[in-house]
């Protein structure tokens, strides 16, 4: 295969902010508080649920593009070292109620080693995102750096994880342990790099007649596979599908072709609060939302009511931060 090298120095077009994205951000967040989380008829939304984490790391992929190889490099040391941090925080939030019921095992050093350097799901399981966040960023950024030609196969591992999502069913008839999906290599790579070369060609993409049209019918297919997995072969999760990819990249593109279509409170939620949502979301539902007479809308209540907590958490990380930059000068 010849890759145009050129295409990594060329100057990218002006930027132009895509109100659209922060949408796509809210969206997503309900989304995975959906997977996490009870809600009356999500069944018949599980076929398209799946692309909540994906987007994430898609359209932080989008964004890290910029044509200049030591500018990308640059911001994925940047936002590691952030989602270093920021999983160190989350974990220690997460371990605080779980001290007094177990504390060896949330005090261990090899816990926590694990959580922040290995899996990142010991404390809390959703918090593997950001360990696989940080070190995906770096993969990429030694890719990058030194074999730029590999970042074109990355996207390719999304078939690992479709098999290894789906271990034990009609495709896979032998067992893989699910947990190696959950790691830098084989989740965040390949989305982070759909993004990236979402925005690499999008120029070419956006260009495509149709688009609500293929997505429709990509949606549609969507839903006739979810189908297929429940009715025939009794296997409910739906998610990393053979149409959550397509799904993705659809979602992207028709955000990309509509840059300033927005709906004002969604987009402010997807701007400064749909990551936090995805972060604490568990807290509210183990210990807030835990009732039987809310199950049926169980979701709702824990996307709705983790915005305060994130404007809360926001609040007090200025503050400290503040206090700190105040104590240095």
């Amino acid at each position: 295969m010849i890759i145009n090298h050129k295409l990594y120095t060329c100057p990218p077009p002006p930027r132009k902010r895509i109100e659209s994205l922060y949408l796509l951000k809210a969206i997503a967040s309900f989304f995975v508080v959906c997977i996490h989380t009870h809600l009356m008829g999500k069944s018949l939304l599980m076929f398209i649920i799946g692309i909540g984490t994906p987007c994430f790391l898609a359209i932080t992929g989008y964004l890290l593009y910029s044509a200049d190889r030591e500018r990308e490099i640059e911001k994925c040391l940047k936002w590691a070292k952030k989602s270093f941090w920021l999983a160190f925080v989350c974990n220690v939030i997460y371990a605080i109620p779980c001290i007094y019921t177990d504390p060896y095992a949330y005090l261990s050093p090899s816990v926590w080693f694990k959580t922040l350097f290995v899996s990142g799901s010991d404390i809390c399981y959703v918090l593997w995102y950001l360990t696989a966040l940080w070190q995906g960023l770096l993969i990429f950024a030694l890719l990058r750096k030194y074999v730029p030609r590999v970042i074109y196969i990355l996207p390719l591992l999304y078939i690992l994880i479709y098999l290894m999502r789906n271990s034990g069913s009609f495709l896979v008839p032998f067992i893989i342990d699910i947990g190696i999906d959950r790691n830098s290599i084989l989740t965040t790579l390949p989305f982070l790099t759909i993004g990236y070369f979402i925005h690499m060609y999008q120029g070419v993409l956006v260009k495509f007649k149709y688009l609500k049209v293929i997505y429709m019918l990509t949606i549609v297919v969507a839903f006739i596979e979810c189908l297929v997995y429940t009715k025939v072969f009794h296997y409910y999760s739906c998610l990393f599908n053979f149409t959550t990819l397509p799904l993705i990249v659809m979602s992207m593109l028709l955000c990309i072709k509509n840059p300033d279509y927005k709906l004002p409170i969604l987009n402010e939620i997807g701007k400064k609060h749909s990551a936090n949502i995805y972060y604490f979301h568990i807290l509210l539902a183990l210990y807030v939302w835990d009732l039987n007479i809310i199950k049926p809308v169980q979701a709702v209540l824990v996307w709705v009511s983790a915005i305060p907590l994130s404007m809360l958490f926001e609040y007090i990380s200025r503050r400290i931060k503040n206090h700190f930059v105040k104590v240095v000068a």
